[in-house]
């Protein structure tokens, strides 16, 4: 069985100059599921967005939304998976997964933006008004710049 497995699962990239097998890039479903798949400061940095139509639907309709970086499942070539969810029917539901090469204001600045950019395609808009999110002194300044939000809760996590 690990042999089957280890066939169907693509080599760990060296670089992050790498192809995404397609297989990666779509649902079970064969829809989209690879958003932006973007090369940052002259190829060295790649910033990746999942997320399906379904997940994006729930982002831009959603007035609070909860934000959270990880660095212990980060894939090599990145700095941080970072995680926005939604509130829905009760239930806090992933809506976005990102791969970032950096902590970066302009990094984050990049992603508000290519989701406010899909939004308009979507014939939507990204404009939540309540975001609560770890404490991350570049992401505070671009939140404030980039998205109209009446309340901006900080959780602060004591280790």
């Amino acid at each position: 069985m690990s042999k089957a497995r280890r066939k169907k699962t693509p080599v760990i990239p060296s670089t992050v100059m790498f192809d995404i097998p397609e297989s990666y890039q779509q649902t079970l479903t064969t829809k989209r599921f690879l958003l932006i798949d973007l090369f940052l400061k002259r190829g060295q940095d790649r910033l990746l967005i999942f997320s399906s139509d379904q997940q994006l639907h729930l982002l831009f309709e959603s007035t609070t939304i909860f934000m959270d970086g990880t660095f212990d499942i980060t894939p090599a070539h990145f700095k941080q998976v970072y995680l926005i969810h939604t509130e829905k029917f009760g239930q806090e539901l992933p809506v976005a997964f990102c791969l970032l090469p950096n902590k970066r204001g302009k990094t984050y600045l990049e992603l508000f933006e290519r989701l406010k950019e899909q939004a308009i395609v979507m014939g939507k808009q990204f404009n939540p008004k309540r975001i609560i999110t770890d404490y991350e002194p570049d992401l505070l300044p671009v939140i404030q710049q980039e998205v109209n939000v009446f309340i901006l809760t900080i959780h602060v996590q004591h280790a």
